[in-house]
């Protein structure tokens, strides 16, 4: 008893002992994070289209040449500055941008279709094209890079998003294309987000309709801005608002929900927009919204959440097939787009190009080309958008100041129409921030 007395008397003077020594230790705080922040200039990617619109169903004779799905009648033109490379349909190319544009005289995909050339990217929207009966929608996607490239898509329609996303390989310089009414048949209306990783993709919708035996439009869905809370299109509607049959609609999705409005602008300036002025957005559903009969014309977008948004115009033609009352259509799809704080450039694919140009606040817009030689001016008034004429030639490089939305509008005599969006040419440097943590030195 005596024995175990004393053990516990020794262990606690000992506990004792070891907290005296501990509150002499001294304390090390760990040093201050540190954060070094390094501009690294990125690979200059090449910019990428997608090369030939193709007929969905394949080049059918039927014996009528009014009839058969393909057509003779095929011009492709590419502009570039660069060099470039075949990669399968399209090609890429190392300058800063290149465009195309297509005219197909007949068949299924009549129509006109121009689209700009594009660096890749790892996260971007595509709004618009539609799977239902007598619609096809082509997804093309093009990886100009020499190493392969994994893509995430995810579609989104007018009951939501899809539930399985499709995860397509692309391989190193090459293409992929997909027939989304096979994958996601019978939606009106879609949205797609294509996520990819390596150096990104380059991702083209080819919306083609058809109305019975006659076409009724064919164009490139393009990259869209990214989600924000305000968008502006800056083309919708005919250049005359009194041609029988015309019409427009707007697409929006907001991932996440949204209140949205809508403003028509012409260029007298902003109107309202009944039934639109206050719409309420269900997270990952696309709506359309049809636009009142208007001449050309932009949209603007305000909403209190991210969305992403397009603007599809459809003109009516002479009928290939000459059936008496049948009528042809074609379509112009514009993505809709946000204030950039950089100026942004396009290749005119026609001469003497018509830019549709929208203004925040008013100013006075001026259009120069490869040779930094102003080809238009133009005083837009706020909230307003211009047709500018622009004294160039096919291929030549137009930029616009930062702060503008704008787009070449092309429209042909036989009824055709197509737009090519600006994009920007400059690559930014990447801002990496490391972050050093501090630590308690062991003694």
């Amino acid at each position: 008893m005596i024995i175990k007395v004393l053990t516990g008397l020794l262990a606690a003077g000992a506990l004792a002992g070891a907290v005296v020594v501990a509150d002499q230790l001294p304390v090390h705080e760990p040093a201050p994070a540190t954060v070094d922040h390094q501009a690294i200039a990125p690979l200059q990617q090449a910019v990428a289209c997608p090369g030939n619109m193709e007929i969905p169903v394949g080049d059918i004779s039927s014996g009528d040449a009014d009839l058969d799905s393909g057509s003779d009648d095929v011009q492709l033109e590419t502009f570039t500055s660069g060099s470039t490379i075949k990669v399968d349909s399209g090609f890429a190319s190392d300058a800063p941008v290149a465009a195309s544009i297509e005219r197909v005289g007949g068949g299924d995909i009549a129509g006109l279709a121009a689209v700009t050339c594009v660096r890749p990217s790892m996260d971007q929207w595509l709004v618009g094209g539609a799977t239902t009966l007598g619609a096809s929608a082509r997804l093309v996607l093009t990886n100009p890079a020499e190493a392969p490239v994994e893509v995430t898509v995810v579609s989104y329609g007018p009951i939501g998003q899809e539930e399985e996303p499709m995860v397509i390989v692309v391989g190193p310089e090459s293409q992929r294309s997909v027939l989304l009414e096979g994958t996601i048949p019978e939606n009106p209306a879609l949205a797609l987000h294509v996520v990819s990783n390596g150096t990104g993709i380059v991702a083209n919708v080819q919306d083609s309709r058809l109305d019975g035996f006659e076409p009724a439009g064919t164009d490139w869905v393009t990259r869209a801005a990214d989600p924000g809370t305000s968008i502006v299109i800056p083309a919708v509607g005919p250049s005359d608002a009194d041609v029988e049959g015309a019409s427009a609609s707007v697409s929006l999705l907001a991932p996440e929900g949204a209140h949205v409005s809508l403003a028509l602008v012409t260029d007298t300036g902003a109107s309202e927009w009944p039934g639109a002025a206050n719409l309420n957005l269900e997270p990952g559903v696309v709506t359309v919204i049809p636009v009142p009969n208007i001449s050309a014309g932009a949209v603007e977008v305000t909403s209190d959440a991210p969305v992403v948004a397009a603007g599809v115009s459809r003109l009516p033609r002479e009928s290939q097939a000459g059936r008496e009352g049948s009528v042809a259509f074609d379509t112009m799809w514009v993505a809709g787009q946000s204030a950039a704080d950089t100026s942004h450039t396009l290749v005119a694919v026609t001469d003497s190009p018509e830019l549709s140009v929208y203004a925040r606040e008013a100013t006075s817009v001026s259009v120069t080309n490869q040779s930094g030689e102003v080809v238009a001016t133009q005083d837009v008034a706020a909230r307003t958008v211009q047709r500018v004429s622009v004294t160039a030639s096919a291929g030549d490089v137009l930029t616009v100041g930062a702060g503008i939305e704008w787009v070449q509008v092309v429209s042909a005599e036989d009824g055709f129409l197509t737009a090519v969006a600006p994009s920007d040419s400059e690559v930014a440097d990447l801002d990496v921030a490391v972050r050093v943590d501090g630590y308690v030195p062991v003694p």
